[in-house]
């Protein structure tokens, strides 16, 4: 990497590790715990290692070894970090002080005017979606854990179960953010979960411009749940599925028929060297219904990938979706719009996550608690990469680099920036001036 490139990326890097506050985790570990490494430290070194594409401890430990002096320094890391200390301190570190440094990153960012607004969605939206990954247990551990989920019978003397967690994302912004991560109890479900949900982000966005819509899968959408959004004084979103199987077989009979040649819009465009048509039909016939007092129009998506099917046939996908928002507040073209970025939360941040940072199939580590804290130190490091590749370069071509290749050019930073890379340019002209 060219040397005023890497000055670029070092210098970002070093303002947004900067921003980073990990002040209200608590420290867990006995004394001699705390004597090897600092709480910030380990923090730093595993955000390092996401935004670096180092997907595992010991790829964690061998950048640790690595970085260059400045970033050592910036970073109090002083020598290598054994990726077994790593392992074991998150198995052990307190997930809810990670996920309120998850929170404090993300107001930081807007108040940094970093979510700005994409040009083309008309209003705000947060996105919440569901995530999960099943893990074994031994036996005799599973009390330990509230956030794992017991599937089937033991397996000799081990437990098989899912860890379950829920993102909340900005998707009406340039970049996708993610807000917030919250575990899920073993007791309850994303339906179950989404009150706790909705009222922490009230408390944190409802008086912002980003949360005139909540959007939801199929997974939260129940009559409770949307209620105490309406009530709150927000737009829903939510997909329908057979969770609601009389509101779906009444908009699969008003909608489910209706030709192309009946759209209400059609938006094409070419994705992943395919082309792509959405068709929408809406009804308000359905407004009020099946005691859903504040459902004002219900609305069918149809998405045909053009010959991706066997031989050579079209792929379509059909999703009915319900919302309080008043007719007229959006125009059929932007439903459109805004529908595509609702699976900003999965394409924008679930899919990232595991296509290019692997953490489906590289979690890091199996343990239920330490796989929450380091979903949560992934999620900060993927804000920081998002924040660069979808603000911070300017021209649209820019921002369409491929994610790896900025994480490589971050690793590149990390390893081999020097002193004056990172110095304010007023500094360098000083120097220069003086010298």
């Amino acid at each position: 990497m060219a040397g005023e490139e890497r000055r670029q990326h070092a210098r970002f890097l070093a303002r947004e590790f900067g921003r980073l506050d990990f002040g209200d985790v608590e420290e867990r570990r006995g004394r001699h715990g705390e004597k090897l490494w600092g709480i910030e430290q380990f923090s730093m070194a595993m955000v390092a290692a996401a935004v670096s594409g180092q997907n595992g401890f010991r790829r964690m430990e061998k950048l640790t070894a690595r970085l260059c002096q400045e970033f050592r320094r910036r970073l109090d890391i002083p020598h290598r970090l054994a990726d077994t200390n790593a392992r074991d301190y998150a198995a052990m570190a307190d997930w809810s002080g990670y996920r309120d440094a998850l929170r404090k990153q993300a107001k930081s960012l807007y108040r940094s005017k970093a979510m700005v607004p994409a040009a083309d969605v008309p209003i705000g939206m947060i996105s919440i979606d569901g995530k999960y990954r099943y893990v074994k247990v031994k036996k005799e551990r599973v009390g330990q854990y509230p956030f794992f989920q017991t599937k089937g019978q033991p397996d000799g003397d081990w437990q098989k179960g899912e860890v379950r967690t829920i993102s909340a994302s900005a998707v009406s912004s340039r970049a996708t953010f993610t807000l917030d991560c919250i575990p899920v109890r073993r007791e309850t479900n994303e339906m179950g979960m989404f009150p706790e949900v909705l009222s922490a982000l009230l408390a944190d966005w409802g008086k912002t411009e980003l949360a005139e819509l909540f959007a939801t899968d199929a997974g939260s959408a129940s009559l409770a749940n949307a209620t105490m959004v309406n009530d709150a004084g927000h737009g829903y979103l939510m997909m329908l599925n057979d969770f609601q199987p009389e509101l779906l077989r009444e908009a699969e009979r008003q909608l489910g028929r209706l030709p192309a040649v009946k759209a209400e819009a059609t938006y094409q465009e070419r994705y992943r060297g395919k082309e792509v048509v959405y068709r929408l039909w809406r009804t308000t016939e359905m407004a009020g219904w099946n005691g859903w007092e504040h459902l004002s129009q219900v609305i069918r998506l149809e998405r045909r990938v053009l010959g991706a099917g066997p031989a050579g046939a079209d792929k379509v996908g059909t999703r009915y979706i319900l919302t309080n928002l008043p007719v007229g507040r959006l125009s059929d073209d932007q439903w459109i719009v805004v529908i595509r970025r609702r699976w900003g939360v999965e394409n924008g941040t679930h899919w990232t996550l595991d296509a290019i940072m692997d953490e489906d199939d590289l979690p890091w580590i199996l343990d239920p608690n330490g796989m929450i804290v380091v979903q949560l130190l992934r999620r900060i490091g993927l804000n920081i990469v998002a924040l660069f590749r979808g603000v911070h370069l300017r021209s649209a071509d820019n921002r369409l680099q491929p994610w790896n290749d900025i994480m490589e050019d971050f690793a590149d930073a990390l390893k081999s920036a020097k002193a004056e890379e990172l110095m304010d340019l007023r500094e360098l002209k000083r120097r220069a001036a003086t010298a």
